[in-house]
């Protein structure tokens, strides 16, 4: 039986376009990442931690948690 592949979207650079066209560089000061370490989670080369994942989602104002499942 072939497996299903879950598709998971990152939606982190149109959350921050969303939020006052948020750079790279504001999203890893606020989170305390680099500016590199964001842009390898947007081209889906890097997982970050839930902890990153939270505390991104709280940097960009997110109120709704299900933006942490898309990030």
């Amino acid at each position: 039986m072939a497996k299903k592949k879950i598709h998971i979207e990152n939606t982190v650079r149109r959350l921050r376009f969303n939020n006052n066209e948020m750079t790279q560089q504001e999203l890893a000061d606020l989170v305390g990442i680099s500016r590199q370490t964001v842009v390898a989670i947007e081209k889906y080369k890097y997982t970050p931690s839930s902890g990153v994942g939270v505390q991104n989602c709280i940097s960009i104002q997110q109120r709704d948690t299900r933006s942490f499942l898309y990030w």
